[in-house]
């Protein structure tokens, strides 16, 4: 599985790596504008990611703004694999009401725990085990 993990803390990508690496191979953008161009590049080379996972508060793109990019991108392009997880603060509105076609997979509210990433993971349809990674 190819993931992109979008997050401008450093603590979060660390654990968010360390954790999803089990799952496939991570890619990491420290920014909104850099996501998109890593997500648009991939969509160009036609190797698109199956998971994103986005940090709500993040600099030089919001996250409904890149959101909406990559969707867009994706019916550009015919390519409709991608599960995009959003994080938002606990105390922060709701991200705005998107299109349909917009509209994000799953929705984590921060602090989430890596049970509660790995539970959203199986309900994305992305992995089958979600007791995999604490047995080791």
């Amino acid at each position: 599985m190819n993931i992109l993990i979008v997050d401008s803390d450093y603590e979060h990508r660390k654990m968010l790596i360390r954790l999803l690496s089990h799952y496939g191979t991570c890619d990491v953008a420290e920014n909104g504008l850099e996501g998109v161009r890593i997500f648009l590049r991939s969509i160009d080379e036609r190797n698109p990611y199956h998971l994103v996972f986005i940090d709500a508060q993040l600099p030089r793109i919001d996250a409904a703004s890149m959101l909406a990019t990559m969707r867009f991108m994706q019916r550009q392009h015919n390519i409709f694999i991608s599960k995009i997880i959003i994080a938002i603060p606990p105390n922060s509105p709701r991200l705005p009401i998107l299109r349909d076609d917009d509209r994000w997979d799953g929705l984590l509210i921060k602090p989430y725990t890596e049970m509660e990433v790995v539970k959203m993971l199986h309900e994305c349809s992305l992995v089958s085990d979600s007791a995999k990674i604490f047995s080791e």
